[in-house]
């Protein structure tokens, strides 16, 4: 899928409808960023691995669309944050991003 295909499906849900990935374990998490990143195809291996494996230098880009809610790097706030419910007003956007 590329960016005009996913606008063209995005256009078919409700505008105000949350977005989530998939969490780590189980359940889901917001969408709280995207950027660009260099891909490369990834060596067959364990059936957990992706297709592509992040490579800062690779010529050939794709969209990372993730949250920080399920990176092991995350920060004791966005933790807290996750634990006060469902209610993604908490989270941090480019607008009011914690420093």
């Amino acid at each position: 899928m590329n960016i005009s295909e996913l606008i063209e499906t995005l256009q078919k849900f409700p505008t105000d409808l949350p977005v989530v990935v998939q969490s780590y374990e189980g359940g889901v998490d917001p969408v709280t960023e995207a950027k660009t990143i260099g891909i490369e195809k990834y060596k067959p291996s364990e059936w957990y691995n992706g297709v592509y494996d992040e490579v800062a230098d690779s010529p050939e880009k794709a969209l990372l669309i993730f949250s920080k809610f399920n990176r092991a790097d995350k920060s004791e706030k966005h933790t807290a944050t996750l634990r006060q419910g469902s209610n993604l007003s908490g989270i941090e956007t480019p607008e009011n991003k914690v420093e």
